[in-house]
C-alpha cells in the first residue's frame, strides 16, 4: 500500500534560511513528531527512529534516510529512505522531493511531494484513509515547528 502527498507551506523567513534549516537533520527532527536522530553516517546519510500510532496500532520503525539531491543553486532537496519496525512486523520505504520559491515579500514557499509506501501489519490499519489522514497530520504539526523555530532563531 502507498500514498502519496502533495503539500505547501509559507514561512516568513528567507530561502537561504529554509534550506538551511531542511538540510540539516539535527532541526528538523526536532520538528518531527516522535522522531529521533541515531546516528550521522556521512554528510548525506543518516539513521534514525520514528514511533507510529494508528488507533491500537503502535510501532516504532528503525531506518535511513538519504539526501539523493541538494540542488542549492536551484533550491531543491530529494530525499529517500526506509525503515523496519523494531518486532520486524512491518516496514516503509519514503520518498520526498522539495522546492523552495522566493516569494516577493522575502518570504519562502515550501512545495513538498512526499510518497509513502507501507508493508506488513501497518497495511491491515488503512481504515478510511486513516493512515492518510495521519500523513496529513503529521505533515502539518511539522510545518508549523518549522515556521515557529525560524520565527524564533530569525
Amino acid at each position: 500500500m502507498s500514498i502519496e502527498i502533495r503539500e505547501q507551506f509559507e514561512v516568513e523567513r528567507s530561502r537561504s534560511e529554509v534550506w538551511d534549516f531542511l538540510v540539516d537533520p539535527a532541526r528538523v527532527v526536532r520538528c518531527l513528531p516522535g522522531a529521533r536522530l541515531v546516528e550521522i553516517v556521512d554528510e548525506r546519510t543518516f539513521r534514525g527512529e520514528v514511533g507510529v500510532r494508528l488507533g491500537p496500532f503502535s510501532a516504532a520503525f528503525t531506518g535511513t534516510i538519504h539526501f539523493d539531491i541538494l540542488d542549492r543553486d536551484n533550491h531543491r532537496v530529494a530525499m529517500s529512505g526506509e525503515g523496519r519496525d523494531a518486532r520486524n512486523t512491518g516496514a516503509v520505504a519514503m520518498s520526498m522531493d522539495s522546492t523552495l520559491l522566493e516569494r516577493e515579500d522575502g518570504g519562502t514557499l515550501v512545495s513538498v511531494l512526499l510518497r509513502v509506501r507501507f508493508a506488513g501489519r501497518l497495511t491491515a490499519f488503512y481504515w478510511g484513509a486513516l493512515i492518510r489522514n495521519a500523513a496529513h497530520g503529521v505533515f502539518r504539526r511539522f510545518t508549523a515547528c518549522v515556521a515557529a523555530t525560524l520565527a524564533r532563531t530569525g
